[in-house]
């Protein structure tokens, strides 16, 4: 992760993450357009590399009470795959505490206001509803239905000008082709299309 001055616990003197990213993993955490759709082989690393993505933007957010969703299709596809990375790679942030019941992740950032990552799924997207978020990822968004995102997450990303990370691998023309045709075609310069074979 890029440096920063934080605030850490006593005693620590550099906080250094254990993740190192491979060319494409790097090149989606550095994009800087707001929202990414990343078509990608099922060996990348996406889940790794999206989870890392979330606590980098964390620790850049210098907004009151950030927060951040992992969304999978189901959510207990979220705790079986994303669970264990979150806790491994935030585990060393100031202020880490994580609620398995609740599938969050909190940590403090460097301008000193708490962060929080959800664990997310998409079968129920009422539980999504009523919350602000920063940044959202949606994994496998194929097997997703379209109107989540229209319904549901892009409203919850409105009042902070929040971001999106789309990820899966191809399954024909579905909701994911979709948006990845609108990135593909952005015009608004808003949208990035990555595609790694």
């Amino acid at each position: 992760f890029p440096s920063h001055d934080m605030p850490l616990k006593k005693g620590i003197k550099k906080v250094v993450s254990p993740f190192i990213p491979r060319k494409e993993q790097q090149m989606v955490i550095d994009d800087k357009h707001r929202f990414q759709v990343v078509i990608a082989h099922r060996r990348l690393g996406k889940t790794v590399m999206a989870v890392n993505k979330l606590i980098m933007l964390a620790l850049q957010n210098t907004k009151n009470r950030p927060q951040y969703a992992f969304i999978s299709p189901e959510r207990s596809q979220s705790r079986q795959n994303v669970w264990d990375y979150l806790n491994e790679y935030a585990r060393f942030l100031p202020g880490f505490n994580s609620n398995k019941t609740e599938l969050t992740v909190e940590f403090t950032t460097p301008s000193g206001s708490t962060a929080k990552i959800f664990l997310q799924g998409a079968e129920d997207p009422n539980r999504l509803r009523g919350n602000y978020y920063d940044h959202v990822v949606l994994d496998e968004v194929a097997q997703m239905p379209r109107s989540l995102w229209g319904e549901v997450v892009r409203p919850a990303l409105a009042d902070r000008q929040g971001g999106a990370t789309f990820l899966g691998t191809p399954r024909g023309k579905n909701f994911f082709y979709d948006m990845y045709q609108i990135a593909k075609e952005d015009a608004t310069g808003n949208w990035a299309a990555f595609v790694f074979k």
